[in-house]
């Protein structure tokens, strides 16, 4: 299927829908001498016994467990809500449509790719859940619009992109336009064709995916950083202006990951000439491949992002991973001229 098609839904992973077992209610004393026969405790299909609360659940403790967390977090009873993830293939995006599905709302993740669908179906089936998918091309403004007004999302996960990792300089004007169409225009495409239904809903959550970049900036990360500073400054605003209309929007921050995007930006920056930047764009590389240890698994990201989507009263941002948590707090304490030295020399420059 090429780029921008939408086609019809590819779903994922266990197509049959799965009960809820109940366990049975102890009887009341009886006048009679009889015993009644005991009650079996999974209920005839289509009987419609529920489970009180205050019964356990039965071999199932993870169940049991969320739920404990649920009600020591206000988030018990929550709706099922539809949830579209952009950039699925892997990672976060990965990550984020099975751990949305696991916990029972309707994942519907995007891929530019057959080959991805693939990809996604098999971790489905390993994680026995279900997730579906559509074939997008986020820059593709027409197919944006159908996946939007087919699927009328509650919740928008903008999370599909990608780094360039060069000098400002040494980066063709056209990859750099090219990337603030994916990390920036798209986005807002996309949150701005999900408004409507939400608003129609009354309720809506849009969620975007920015980075420790997009508070700080370093080289050669440069057209990155600038491009998540300014989906930030978006974000910052349309909360403001959605509000009312009982739509949340959220900010992701999280610092080292353990995926493959930059080490795939660093592979591509080979076509862009060094000019000069040889050293520091070799310093850069090595940090990466020796903090992998320190990056935060894409699952640690996905469950905060199943806290914004959930939380009654999301935060404006997240910090996601120790690495945000500490760079994030105490970059706004340190002069400009300390952190210019200090990065200069770690880079080289």
């Amino acid at each position: 299927m090429q780029a921008g098609s939408t086609g019809a839904s590819i779903p994922i992973g266990n197509s049959c829908p799965t009960s809820t077992n109940s366990s049975s209610r102890r009887n009341g004393p009886s006048s009679s001498s009889t015993r009644p026969p005991a009650r079996s405790s999974r209920p005839e299909p289509g009987s419609g016994t529920r489970r009180t609360r205050a019964e356990p659940i039965p071999s199932d403790p993870v169940r049991q467990a969320n739920d404990l967390l649920d009600r020591s977090q206000g988030r018990s009873g929550l709706k099922r809500r539809t949830v579209l993830t952009t950039g699925c293939n892997a990672g976060i995006g990965l990550a984020t449509v099975l751990e949305v599905a696991e916990r029972g709302h309707r994942s519907i993740g995007t891929v530019r790719s057959e080959e991805a669908a693939e990809l996604v179906a098999r971790a489905a089936r390993d994680r026995h859940v279900d997730v579906e998918t559509r074939i997008l091309e986020v820059n593709d403004a027409e197919g944006c619009a159908e996946v939007v007004d087919a699927i009328r999302p509650d919740v928008l996960v903008n999370n599909a992109g990608y780094a360039i990792f060069g000098a400002i300089e040494r980066v063709p004007e056209e990859d750099a336009r090219t990337l603030f169409d994916t990390l920036v225009f798209s986005p807002v495409r996309l949150a701005r064709l999900a408004l409507p239904h939400m608003r129609k809903a009354g309720w809506g959550r849009i969620l975007f995916m920015s980075s420790l970049f997009g508070r700080v900036a370093a080289p050669p990360l440069g057209w990155y950083a600038s491009a998540k500073h300014a989906i930030e400054g978006l974000a910052d605003v349309l909360r403001m202006e959605v509000a009312r209309d009982g739509i949340g929007v959220v900010v992701l921050e999280p610092g080292g990951v353990r995926s493959p995007m930059l080490e795939k930006a660093e592979r591509e920056s080979a076509r862009y000439p060094a000019g000069g930047f040889e050293e520091s764009n070799r310093l850069a590389g090595a940090r990466i491949r020796q903090t992998d240890f320190f990056r935060a698994d894409p699952r640690d990201v996905a469950r905060v992002v199943l806290t914004a989507l959930e939380a009654s009263s999301p935060q404006a941002r997240y910090l996601v991973g120790y690495d945000a948590q500490i760079i994030g707090r105490l970059s706004p304490m340190i002069p400009s001229w300390l952190s210019d030295r200090v990065t200069r020399l770690v880079q080289g420059l």
